[in-house]
């Protein structure tokens, strides 16, 4: 059943993309960029999302509003965890990834604060207890700009899955209209490396036609001032040369390894480990992942 409703899916969108190649781009950018409310948790995760809920509330809660051209404003959820010693090697931010809140990040709280660090978490627009209905990178890039201004400078991000494709672009300072956000280090958990390949094959998996897909990927363009070509993660790790932890699973079947290689290729500032057996979510989870991401944080 499922095969046969993206069938009609698919020949419904080639039929728009042929008919009016504009407006089925724009509306296929629309729901590219719109994410469901609730994560999709497997009956093994159930029991660590809820431990994970539960860690938020040793957390001040704040909320900080943004504005971004091309965009409604709104308002990010966020959650501030304070190093318990008066020595604060400075702060630590939390990106969950699509569908994700800042609850699935909290494995990580304990371990960085008992290591000097405050950390951050947050939920991004449209997920958790943020605003919005949407999400892409220049709406990320202004939300985080001003949550930096609130609560930064940052030492370091965590970044998962799209959560570490939106990190690159802000300390990249891929948009236009915000400047780039220095960090000392960070941290790419099963993250994609090319955004132009995501947006290709989501193309391809809906069935728009060459002329609706370039209408399609000229949004990134309407909204960040930048082609679409130019939001390759390695390029930026190049780029910036900000020394990077790539923590990534063989047996990823939503973010495939090779992502980790190309932003292995990125320089000798950026080292990449693979977490056999842990797939795209439970890598969260693990105490192998939050042992490697800690200790790559507090070296010296």
């Amino acid at each position: 059943m499922a095969q046969l409703g993206m069938q009609v899916i698919r020949q419904l969108v080639r039929t728009g993309s042929v008919i009016a190649p504009r407006l089925t781009g724009n509306l296929m950018f629309d729901r590219f960029c719109t994410p469901p409310r609730a994560a999709q948790l497997g009956s093994g995760e159930t029991a660590a999302a809820e431990q994970a809920k539960a860690r938020l509330r040793d957390g001040a809660p704040g909320r900080v509003p943004y504005r971004g051209q091309g965009f409604p404003p709104g308002e990010v959820q966020y959650y501030r965890f304070a190093c318990p010693g008066p020595d604060v090697r400075g702060t630590i931010l939390l990106l969950h990834g699509w569908t994700g809140r800042a609850a699935f990040m909290t494995a990580f709280v304990e371990p960085l604060t008992a290591s000097g660090f405050d950390v951050v978490a947050c939920d991004l627009p449209a997920h958790g207890e943020s605003g919005g209905s949407r999400l892409h990178i220049p709406l990320a890039v202004s939300a985080l700009s001003a949550l930096h201004r609130e609560t930064g400078p940052w030492f370091g991000i965590i970044g998962h899955s799209f959560g570490g494709a939106i990190a690159p672009a802000l300390i990249g300072g891929m948009v236009e209209g915000y400047p780039p956000v220095p960090i000392e280090r960070l941290v790419l958990i099963a993250a994609p490396n090319s955004m132009p390949d995501l947006f290709r094959q989501f193309g391809q998996a809906v069935g728009l036609t060459a002329a609706s897909q370039r209408w399609f990927e000229a949004n990134v363009k309407r909204l960040s001032g930048r082609d679409l070509a130019g939001f390759e993660s390695a390029a930026v790790l190049r780029r910036t040369g900000t020394p990077t932890l790539v923590l990534h699973a063989t047996n990823d079947k939503e973010v495939p390894f090779s992502n980790a290689l190309a932003l292995g290729e990125a320089g000798s500032h950026v080292t990449v480990a693979d977490m056999p057996g842990l797939g795209h979510r439970r890598i969260l989870y693990a105490p192998a992942t939050v042992r490697a991401a800690v200790a790559y944080l507090s070296a010296s």
